[in-house]
């Protein structure tokens, strides 16, 4: 399909364009309104936000010289905020897209998810900061929400060039990039998110509200008073045009601590969400001490009758939060070591550019939704190495003995990495020391800014780059090496990405989790998973990052 042009003057679009925010300093969200399944079911509350204080101030020391700039512009870098906003505006006038504000969008409009950069060819880019070619025509990727079909899709786009000009900026499918020729759609499986809980999962815990009152003492209905929650398998089953889902009851926390995902309770039940009309879907079955139940009337006579085995809970307690447990080791209350940088920072940054040097290395930051931070044109005294080098996906593939272990499979960046890239912690997660660089993302037609969630620092290995002692002399270099560091916390996983850079002209790539885990009920699982606490089970997973590393 070819280039749609523009149907109308873009002058009417300032008027549009006024409507939507620039910037905004995004508190931590743990998912994106817009993004549902389980992990969005996680630490929806409010409590969540008030365990972070984003501070306004940009905590870095003089890094560069007064005068430093990259060699060359940033074709990487992100939209700029009027420029998102002006394809935004152009979008909601394409009369053929039939779009809704986000803030006004239900589950029958079209929408606008995301607007980023379309990262430019690298055939195009080398002709460019190699040669002397012009830098390479900007292009948005913009992400929509069709929703207003019985065949709900997410659909990319390509919109361009930019700036935008009327009767020159035109949209087409985006389709190159992917392997997968679909026209530039997927399915939406989770355009009916909100009725699936008004209509159905809150109507289906409704049926047996007496038996969770008598197993757990709460209910799961919705409400604000609600003590259970409700969610399951991501991504739902699709089978010969049939969507297939299991959930299961999980206890809230009670205070700050995001300790949900230790909680599960062991009751399960399948369900037929096929199509759009939920008073089609049906409950298929009840799981509980691995007895199926074939409905709610088999599930609910066995319950009363005075012969079924009721097995425990998993509550809150001091052993599911991260608050310092037990003694105090010795000498635990004196402050530990701290590294220092007697002579200020050694390396330099563009931060208009986000370009980089330090000892003879040298590279240019990107920032994606999708996968957040990358890595391109990285150079060792002044040779190119590595054209690009970043993350493209993160998949958590869960196993067990109940349904929604077995059958769940996170690719995490439908989630997203860049909305989760949140202020990081000096002393902590980085040195005290440390340069910070903000992120910033268009969603919802609005510029989101995560200050200081992307930082720089040197640092000393505890151990020697070389080392070799004779009789008559010691020779011994110590191993200092650069770093760049991002946080993304998604749903309950904390994942920490590092690249590194070493003085032997090496380069480290590090992932490291933390968070809470996704656990499963310990019931009949023992081959699955430890047994960590009461009635709570390790739940075996594995976790697999892929990554890009462009020569």
């Amino acid at each position: 399909m070819g280039f749609r042009s523009a149907g109308r003057l873009f002058g009417v679009a300032a008027t549009v364009i006024s409507s939507f925010a620039l910037d905004v300093l995004a508190a931590p969200q743990p998912k994106a309104a817009w993004v549902r399944g389980a992990r969005s079911r996680l630490a929806k509350s409010s409590k969540w936000n008030s365990k972070r204080e984003l501070s306004n101030s940009s905590q870095c020391e003089q890094t560069s010289p007064p005068h430093f700039k990259a060699p060359f512009e940033n074709v990487w870098a992100r939209l700029t905020d009027d420029e998102a906003a002006s394809v935004a505006a152009w979008l909601f006038h394409q009369p053929e897209l039939n779009l809704t504000v986000s803030d006004k969008a239900g589950e029958w409009d079209n929408s606008l998810l995301l607007v980023e950069l379309m990262v430019p060819n690298k055939t195009d880019v080398l002709a460019y900061i190699d040669g002397n070619a012009t830098a390479p025509a900007r292009y948005a990727h913009a992400v929509l929400d069709i929703r207003a079909t019985e065949e709900p899709t997410y659909t990319d786009i390509l919109v361009g060039p930019i700036p935008v000009v009327n009767g020159t900026t035109t949209w087409q499918p985006l389709e190159y990039p992917y392997t997968r020729k679909t026209g530039g759609s997927i399915r939406n499986l989770d355009a009916d998110s909100d009725s699936l809980y008004s209509e159905y999962i809150y109507k289906v815990s409704a049926s047996i509200a007496d038996i969770t009152m008598d197993l757990w003492g709460g209910t799961a209905l919705g409400k604000d008073n609600d003590t259970l929650d409700i969610w399951g398998i991501d991504p739902v089953w699709q089978y010969d045009g049939k969507l297939t889902r299991w959930d299961t009851f999980w206890n809230l926390p009670n205070d700050v601590f995001d300790a949900e995902t230790l909680l599960p309770l062991g009751l399960f039940f399948k369900s037929d969400v096929t199509g759009r009309d939920p008073s089609k879907w049906k409950l298929e079955g009840w799981l509980y001490n691995d007895i199926f139940y074939p409905t709610t009337e088999a599930f609910r006579t066995a319950y009363w009758s005075g012969n079924f085995t009721k097995l425990g809970a998993n509550v809150e307690g001091d052993w599911a939060r991260t608050d310092q447990d037990g003694p105090v080791l010795p000498m635990d209350d004196q402050s530990p070591p701290v590294a220092v940088t007697p002579a200020g920072a050694r390396y330099s940054i563009d931060h208009e550019e986000q370009y980089v040097e330090w000892m003879g290395f040298s590279f240019y930051l990107s920032f994606s939704r999708d996968t957040g931070l990358s890595l391109f044109d990285i150079r060792h005294k002044g040779q190119r190495i590595l054209y690009e080098l970043g993350l493209q996906e993160a998949l958590a593939h869960y196993a067990g003995n109940d349904p929604v272990q077995s059958g769940t499979s996170y690719l995490d960046t439908y989630y997203g990495f860049g909305p989760y890239a949140f202020q990081l912690v000096p002393g902590y997660d980085c040195p005290s020391y440390a340069t910070y660089m903000n992120t910033s993302y268009y969603v919802d037609e609005t510029t989101h800014t995560h200050i200081n969630s992307v930082c720089f620092f040197e640092f000393d290995a505890d151990y020697p780059m070389q080392r070799h002692s004779t009789s008559s002399y010691v020779a011994n270099t110590k191993n200092v090496y650069f770093s760049v560091r991002s946080v993304s916390t998604v749903g309950n996983y904390d994942y920490m990405f590092t690249y590194s850079f070493h003085m032997d002209g090496s380069i480290h790539v590090e992932v490291r989790a933390s968070g809470y885990i996704q656990s499963a009920y310990y019931a009949h699982n023992a081959d699955y998973g430890y047994h960590i606490h009461d009635y709570l089970s390790g739940s075996m997973h594995d976790h697999v990052l892929n990554y890009k590393a462009d020569f």
